[in-house]
């Protein structure tokens, strides 16, 4: 997997919130697709949307509050960070994207 695809979905994991809000995995993916900084490969808005829900899911399946909220963050830091920074990696948390 391309480490620009692995970054995306770290940030995936991340928001569009304001105040604190966590994004919907349509906004985070719509936040990241539209960053020219980074290079998404061989994936698409829906399919980012489809594997952020996924995840979500789990996570609720696993009743694990910890990942819950890791990913949560990781959306809220999409939403903040700037299309450079995302990038750079800066939302990636390894805990959630090991690969």
């Amino acid at each position: 997997m391309r480490a620009d695809l692995v970054g995306v979905l770290a940030v995936l994991a991340a928001s569009l919130g304001l105040g604190g809000c966590t994004p919907s995995c349509d906004q985070t993916c719509r936040r990241l697709f539209n960053c020219e900084a980074l290079e998404v490969y061989g994936m698409t808005t829906d399919t980012c949307t489809e594997d952020c829900l996924y995840q979500e899911a789990v996570y609720e399946d696993w009743e694990d509050a910890e990942l819950r909220e890791a990913y949560k963050e990781s959306r809220r830091c999409v939403a903040d960070a700037t299309c450079e920074d995302l990038a750079a990696g800066v939302c990636f948390d390894e805990t959630l994207y090991p690969y």
